[in-house]
């Protein structure tokens, strides 16, 4: 008796390793653009929970012999740039705003008036001299820009916004992920650069993160901050703004999924068409902006286009 007992608990063990097995087969590796990889987690936890039978690997640095089924690639590329065999869909929007050290000294003059497009773009891309003016006091502001060292999506989104490449945008390059500019900034009073909004604000808080500020932005150029400008210090706000309007002052760029046409991965198609459907809810917690209803419906017509 206990033989069969023993038995069968083998057989019991058997079976749920060979069902542990087969349930890690199905995988689903993605990579590309670092800042969206909290969301791309959140989308792969909650996805992993209605299937798990499949693994979405979320990697900054794939290992020896994988593949990326999916690549996430946050600026516009030039047509030359893309693969025939590749195909692609958006998954979100996000926002860059320019931000500095909390005790910048031209803080306080720049939070009571806005800064203009065209000072905003003079400083990062035109003006020799790294420095705000405040023409009606005839005083100047020295500042240290900071932006990224090596090629990366949001800087090649922040400079083609305003017609440049990213090799324009001045400041002194600084290495490794986005985040690291802030981290910049807030250890240099002095300190300004631009960053994508789950960087910039606390996403529990909503506030910006501790040792920051804004640079508000004078959307209409009337030379102060009206009302319905003041939405610098809260993350929902500037959200719920950028989704209703677009601003030319701020860069507003897709986060784009690409794929080869090759791939039989059926977990490519699922994935994708759960975020467009279900995925996109999890988008504002992260500091990424949704989609109207036209557009989203247009990317799911994509989509299906893209796998028949």
């Amino acid at each position: 008796m206990k033989k069969r007992l023993l038995n069968a608990a083998l057989l019991l063990l058997a079976s749920a390793s060979l069902n542990a097995q087969n349930i890690s087969q199905e995988k689903l590796v993605i990579t590309g653009t670092k800042f969206t990889y909290p969301l791309l987690e959140k989308w792969a936890k909650e996805y992993e929970a209605l299937h798990p039978e499949v693994d979405v690997k979320v990697v900054s640095k794939l290992q020896p012999n994988e593949t990326a089924d999916l690549k996430i690639v946050s600026y516009e590329r030039k047509k030359e740039d893309i693969p025939q065999t590749e195909k692609s869909v958006v998954l979100g929007k996000y926002a860059i705003l320019p931000v500095a050290n909390i005790n910048n000294p031209a803080l306080k003059n720049i939070s009571e008036k806005g800064l203009k497009e065209k000072e905003y773009k003079e400083l990062f891309f035109e003006d020799e001299n790294e420095q705000f003016e405040e023409k009606k006091k005839k005083q100047k502001y020295e500042v240290n820009l900071y932006t990224r060292e090596s090629k990366s999506c949001a800087p090649i989104a922040f400079a083609d916004h305003f017609g440049y490449e990213q090799s324009a945008i001045k400041g002194k390059g600084i290495s490794g992920d986005d985040k690291y500019l802030i981290q910049a900034v807030k250890k240099d009073t002095a300190g300004v650069t631009y960053n994508n909004l789950g960087f910039i604000y606390d996403l529990s808080t909503r506030r910006t993160v501790d040792g920051i500020a804004v640079l508000p932005l004078d959307i209409n150029d009337n030379g102060k901050l009206d009302v319905d400008e003041k939405i610098f210090d809260n993350l929902d706000k500037v959200i719920e703004k950028l989704e209703k309007e677009e601003i030319s002052s701020i860069p507003v760029e897709n986060v784009n999924v690409v794929y080869d046409t090759a791939n039989n991965n059926k977990n490519i198609r699922l994935f994708l068409s759960w975020v467009l459907d279900q995925g996109q809810k999890y988008n504002h917690d992260f500091g990424f902006l949704n989609f109207d209803t036209e557009t989203l419906s247009k990317q799911k017509e994509i989509l299906t286009l893209n796998n028949q």
